[in-house]
């Protein structure tokens, strides 16, 4: 054979496919246009249907819609039913991978287009901060020199984040929260030298399917730079309680550090109530539990505090509900004219016995 011969043939072979092709796919679209005027037509006999329903139309104009649409979808389909069994199975394949396609340029054309990658946040946060801590911290920042040249009354706003998650795999990587900051002047020596600002906060970690929270602790000497502590100061000893750490608040007086934190209700564990624990610490970086000092009044609400020394008594503060659940009906009793959320005060001798 000739290789004018075997390109010849291979041509004419190539037509043959092409043919076959061509002709699969117009076998498929007849099919599939078929299948559609078929659901038309079933569309029309309910619609003429609903209309009886709502006696806009009668019985014999149903009748004679279903006898319409079945002897269209007779005639439709008779030069299919003498078709080949082969042939009819090359159809529904054909059918079948053109519906496909069709839906394909369909989702193609009508997805938006994903947003352009945007730099994750808490890197962005992370940077910024670990930027800030390695900065001297006795050299002068602009923010300090805004608070110094600021008018009285005027508030200046820095947007740099002093503190933020730490590293993956740090105790505080996921989020940060809940700060205390303790002005303590007597904490710098004659020269100025010290650590005069002391600041307190909920930091979490967030790993695989571990998340726990605790308190950590960091200094600073003019209140703008900030040295983190390596670890936390303060950790619940119970696990549901680490889970559920919510807001702190934090006086020195008496003597001794007094720490408060809320602990929100967890329905899955069955404490459907929110706490209020506390602990006292000689220096603010050593911590004994004291046990709960207030329980929340119904259930699933959270307990912001906040709290005070006024060089005699502890005061707290507390976001409660007055409307407790009566014990006789296990009922909420009518809300109150001036709403349900109260601040609840309190006084204490030792910050335990509210």
């Amino acid at each position: 054979m000739t290789n004018s011969e075997t390109a010849r043939n291979l041509v004419n072979g190539l037509a043959r496919g092409l043919r076959w092709l061509a002709a699969l796919i117009w076998a498929g679209s007849v099919y599939v246009w078929r299948c559609v005027l078929d659901a038309i037509g079933q569309a029309r006999v309910g619609y003429v249907w609903i209309r009886t329903r709502k006696a806009e139309a009668g019985p014999a104009e149903v009748a004679r819609i279903r006898a319409r649409v079945r002897s269209q979808t007779e005639t439709r389909w008779t030069a299919w039913r003498g078709e080949p069994p082969l042939r009819k199975a090359e159809s529904r394949i054909a059918a079948g991978a053109l519906a496909i396609v069709l839906v394909l340029i369909a989702r193609a054309h009508f997805t938006p287009a994903a947003p352009a990658a945007r730099p994750d946040a808490a890197d962005a946060l992370r940077g910024a901060a670990r930027t800030r801590a390695a900065a001297d911290e006795t050299k002068p920042s602009d923010f300090g020199e805004r608070i110094t040249s600021a008018k009285p009354g005027e508030w200046v706003f820095d947007n740099t984040p002093l503190l933020a998650p730490e590293r993956l795999g740090a105790w505080d990587d996921f989020k940060v929260g809940s700060p205390i900051v303790l002005d303590e002047p007597g904490r710098l020596n004659v020269l100025g030298v010290g650590t005069r600002y002391r600041l307190w906060y909920r930091g979490c970690r967030f790993m695989d399917d571990e998340y726990s929270c605790g308190d950590g602790y960091a200094t600073s000497r003019d209140g703008l730079s900030w040295t983190r502590r390596p670890g936390p100061v303060f950790v619940p000893a119970d696990p549901l309680d680490r889970d559920h750490l919510d807001m702190l608040s934090i006086v020195h007086g008496a003597g001794t550090y007094m720490l408060w934190y809320s602990v929100d209700a967890d329905w899955v564990a069955g404490r459907r109530r929110a706490t209020v624990r506390a602990a006292s610490s000689p220096d603010g970086l050593t911590w004994t539990d004291r046990g709960v000092v207030h329980t929340a009044a119904v259930d699933g609400v959270r307990l912001p505090v906040s709290g005070t020394w006024d060089g005699q008594r502890f005061h707290l503060w507390i976001v409660d509900s007055q409307s407790a659940i009566d014990p006789k009906t296990n009922r909420f009793p009518p809300m109150q004219r001036e709403g349900d959320d109260a601040i609840v005060h309190f006084t204490s001798p030792d910050g335990v016995r509210l």
